[in-house]
């Protein structure tokens, strides 16, 4: 539980240290575009006439919704007694062809046994299921229908698709 814990906290404590950064030091404009988020006047960008949008704590809120649910459903995922619960429905599967044909020796097993040859799908149980669930809570606490969520779904995958094509390449040539 403790490092699922210490990567949010590092997460939050990075994000506030950058606020405070940007309320206190203004970068110098050098061409790169920061002219436009300096302040002149409070809620006034220097050299526009119109003020800037403030935001009450209620929209903040709101907007960091999503991330917040992410949080705790990783911790959730991460407590050990919801982790027993949700392996409850694991669902075992016996590798047909070579569950229980190969026989183990010694000296690697002290006396001859049959290789278990089985995989654990534990699908309800993986940080990766507890995202799914934030990301659903997320597009719901957004206001996202269904079809926009899907929509949003699918041109993600796409975006992501050559980087994870990339990644599993690489993971598969050097297991």
């Amino acid at each position: 539980m403790l490092a699922p814990l210490t990567g949010v906290l590092a997460g939050i404590a990075a994000l506030v240290s950058l606020v405070v950064l940007l309320r206190v030091w203004k970068p110098r404009d050098s061409g790169s575009g920061w002219a436009s988020l300096k302040v002149g006047n409070a809620g006034q960008a220097q050299g526009d006439s119109t003020p800037r949008a403030r935001h009450s704590a209620i929209e903040v809120a709101h907007a960091w919704a999503p991330y917040a649910l992410l949080v705790v459903c990783v911790l959730l995922w991460g407590y050990k007694p919801l982790q027993a619960q949700f392996n409850r429905v694991s669902i075992a599967i016996a590798w047909p062809g070579l569950h229980n044909t190969i026989q183990r020796m010694p000296p690697v097993v002290a006396k001859p046994s049959l290789y278990a040859a089985s995989y654990n799908f534990n699908w309800l149980a993986t940080s990766g299921t507890g995202c799914l669930f934030a990301a659903i809570l997320g597009a719901i606490v957004a206001g996202l229908k269904p079809r926009q969520l899907a929509r949003t779904v699918g041109r993600t995958a796409r975006q992501l698709a050559l980087a994870e094509l990339t990644l599993a390449a690489v993971l598969g040539w050097h297991s």
